[in-house]
């Protein structure tokens, strides 16, 4: 499985997706933000959820295994925090489903609001690096297919 991690990006829905959505509470109760640092980030924050967190969505079990996997294998998370079992599955636990509609911006660079953690379930978006276009004067847009489940990105 691809796991595909967008920071930072500016993220717009082209078809409906669906994503999995662990709240910010949820992920620093597990000590992880501390442990992420990233040089020179800018800020990428959540656009398209202005709303408070929501109750977990009840998830199947092959749900939870591509969640689990996609949270051990996704490079950027694993380099900064170590996942164990139950920590893996508390926050998967907690998370829950939000489906989102084509042409909502999920993310944008530079929005400092940046509550939630996401992990996509299905569906294809785009995702477009501002700091790109500065330096080359134009976009750089890359589509990840919907057979690609378990992208993770915050």
């Amino acid at each position: 499985m691809d796991v595909l991690t967008l920071c930072p990006c500016a993220c717009q829905r082209k078809q409906p997706l669906s994503t999995i959505i662990v709240r910010r509470s949820k992920f620093e109760e597990l000590g992880l933000r501390e442990k992420l640092v990233f040089k020179q980030r800018n800020a990428v924050g959540g656009g398209f959820l202005e709303s408070e967190a929501k109750p977990p969505s009840p998830k199947t079990q092959e749900e939870r295994r591509i969640m689990a996997k996609a949270l051990k294998e996704n490079t950027n998370l694993q380099g900064l925090v170590s996942l164990d079992e139950s920590s893996t599955e508390r926050l998967i636990d907690t998370a829950w489903k939000e489906e989102v509609k084509a042409g909502t911006d999920v993310i944008t660079e530079g929005d400092l609001n940046a509550s939630f953690f996401y992990m996509v379930k299905s569906g294809k978006f785009d995702v477009i690096q501002l700091a790109a276009q500065r330096e080359h004067r134009r976009w750089l847009n890359y589509s990840v297919l919907a057979t690609i489940r378990g992208s993770v990105f915050r």
